[in-house]
């Protein structure tokens, strides 16, 4: 759902003939970092209070850590932040955690899963996009130094996306954006809940990357697997391949499907022999 309604954002300001710049956030060691006192006092805050908020402080307090190296152990030491990871309650509590930061803009339109957070903002005219873009990323980075979470500005990139032909006017607006005065890095592509987007949502760089996997996979169950067990093995990576396709297709806007269509015509390049477990691509283009 975070991929549609990101989706959904971008094509709605193509549509409106805007620029649109969706920022995304790379947190370092985000369930770490999470500090207990702040955390129970967000809890206490929603309404946990009791017996509840102290049942949820007795579990993250008590907790100690050690390395072991060559069965040397060091010294234990008490852990004083971060949520237990592998967990059901871990990813719950931190998004109770970062809940409150879309209350730092107006504007911002905030898409979060987890620890993957970016924002969008869209803007007829690119030089007030950008201009309200750092005036806004500003108030977002004083969130994050205030709950203590640390942004790896090497990883945190930004997309800007809009139709073709506005894309011809990108080239006479300087794009600067920073972070903390640091600028952030633009790219034409990047990876956002398991999924490669790029600026024009044409799904390609993902759907071939998925292929390539499913060719690896395939090539070991070959190796691994008796024929008679192969066509069911490799029909089931290729529907694998196709349902990439067919989530990006249902329920995206129309401009999104037309794009999506136009990539399940690249599947159909991959050539698919069940008895001797043989795929070969033809062509496949970024």
């Amino acid at each position: 759902m975070a991929v549609l309604e990101m989706c959904y954002k971008i094509t709605e300001a193509r549509d409106n003939n805007l620029f649109s710049i969706g920022v995304f956030f790379d947190l370092s060691k985000a369930f770490d970092t999470v500090n207990h006192g702040i955390l129970l006092k967000k809890l206490e805050h929603y309404g946990i209070r009791g017996m509840g908020l102290a049942w949820i402080r007795d579990y993250l307090k008590g907790r100690s850590q050690y390395v072991l190296y060559n069965g040397s152990p060091s010294i234990m030491l008490a852990i004083n932040c971060g949520v237990p990871q592998g967990s059901i309650l871990g990813p719950l509590l931190f998004l109770l955690y970062v809940n409150d930061i879309h209350y730092t803009s107006s504007i911002l339109h905030f898409i979060m899963f987890a620890d993957d957070t970016n924002v969008f903002l869209s803007d007829s005219s690119l030089p007030i996009l950008i201009s309200n873009l750092n005036v806004e990323l500003a108030k977002v980075d004083t969130w994050f130094k205030a709950n203590k979470l640390s942004l790896n500005l090497t990883k945190t990139n930004y997309i800007l996306f809009s139709s073709k032909k506005k894309m011809s006017y990108v080239h006479d607006c300087p794009l600067s954006i920073s972070i903390d005065n640091q600028d952030i890095k633009m790219v034409t592509s990047t990876k956002f809940l398991g999924v490669y987007i790029d600026d024009q949502l044409t799904w390609k760089q993902h759907i071939v990357i998925v292929i390539v996997i499913v060719i690896v996979i395939s090539k070991l169950l070959k190796r691994h697997l008796k024929a008679k067990h192969r066509a069911l093995a490799y029909s089931r990576a290729l529907r694998k391949i196709k349902g990439v396709v067919q989530r990006v297709v249902k329920g995206s806007p129309s401009p999104v499907a037309k794009e999506s269509v136009g990539a399940e015509k690249m599947l159909r390049r991959v050539s698919f022999r069940s008895r001797i477990g043989r795929w070969r691509i033809k062509s496949v283009r970024v």
